[in-house]
């Protein structure tokens, strides 16, 4: 039996998402993600200082360091949804000058047609 390649159940709706949805909740998303782990990691700190039992405060410390690391991935995935936003609106602006200039051009084209060419004065031919 063969198993088609499945998507994640919540894939359909992130897929589904605009580009600025995803900045957004990637950017506020892994703020608040470092924040989280930078208060786990302090607490962690705390715990050690207050003497308490090694294997807690060792694992709320990493556990902290690896949600400050998850928050980090996230804010990093935002900013390259926005600078996909940045580059496809620089390209759209990009695509208009140059249709415009193309448009331009086409335009002066036309407007520049060959010159007729004027016959020949008769008083030159009639010297000749």
């Amino acid at each position: 039996m063969i198993i088609k390649d499945k998507k994640a159940p919540g894939q359909k709706l992130i897929d589904n998402l605009s580009l600025k949805s995803k900045w957004l909740l990637c950017s506020v998303g892994g703020l608040l993600m470092v924040s989280l782990g930078l208060i786990l990691f302090s607490e962690a700190a705390f715990l050690r200082m207050k003497s308490m039992h090694t294997a807690t405060w060792i694992f709320l410390g990493v556990l902290g360091l690896a949600v400050v690391n998850a928050g980090i991935v996230f804010f990093g995935k935002g900013i390259a949804y926005k600078a996909e936003i940045k580059s496809k609106k620089l390209f759209k602006e990009r695509q208009k000058q140059f249709r415009k200039q193309n448009a331009m051009k086409k335009k002066a084209a036309r407007s520049e047609k060959p010159a007729d060419k004027k016959p020949a004065d008769n008083k030159t031919q009639k010297n000749s």
